[in-house]
């Protein structure tokens, strides 16, 4: 686990740069500059395509909008978390809808009889900008991620952004590879069904 600004140093390394980055939050240099414009794009873009599991809420009861006592059937609004990168599931389903910031399950909306209140649970990705809950893995691949996107701003080296960009493809993948390990995710065993004709053959 690293601060931010370990985490672009390590992105000047994979540049072969020895320049460091001091401050993104108020920069000075020009790797700062770079960095603070594009730290939370790369963040955001890179959590929510690999989606790890520090980042991942699962079945978070979420509240919707008072229901009217004078007419009970009238929509229940559902406003997505602040938080929220990709909306995974509601109440277990992938069949719901999204308007905006407005989620539309197609069922399974609860009623607490208590309150009549509604509500739904939703999994989601939600954007961890606190860099110090991130894992060594994920460290890396923000930091490959970041020299892939800075390169061009920040060298004319053609060999070091080609470089960048095979770390930013390797780390990936070794990424991947390891959150899938770590969410336990298995290869579906496929029944493979041979195509025979029932009948006897005539002859």
């Amino acid at each position: 686990m690293k601060t931010a600004v370990e985490i672009c140093n390590d992105a000047l390394r994979i540049l072969g740069l020895r320049t460091d980055c001091t401050n993104i939050d108020s920069p000075l240099s020009d790797s700062d500059k770079v960095f603070k414009a594009y730290f939370g794009q790369v963040r955001r873009k890179t959590i929510k395509a690999t989606r790890p599991r520090f980042a991942c809420v699962e079945d978070l009861e979420l509240a919707g909008s008072p229901i009217d006592p004078i007419d009970p059937n009238k929509g229940v609004m559902f406003i997505k978390p602040v938080d929220c990168l990709y909306l995974q599931k509601v109440n277990g389903a992938t069949d719901f809808t999204i308007y905006g910031s407005e989620i539309k399950p197609r069922c399974g909306i609860r009623i607490n009889p208590a309150d009549g209140a509604a509500s739904i649970a939703i999994n989601y990705v939600k954007d961890v900008a606190d860099t110090l809950i991130w894992t060594d893995e994920f460290d890396e691949l923000m930091a490959a991620k970041l020299a892939q996107k800075a390169a061009t701003f920040l060298t004319k080296d053609t060999k070091a952004i080609q470089a960048a960009n095979i770390a930013a493809q390797v780390s990936m993948l070794e990424f991947n590879s390891l959150n899938a390990k770590d969410a336990k995710i298995k290869k579906k065993d496929h029944n493979v069904f041979k195509h025979f004709w029932p009948f006897p053959a005539r002859y």
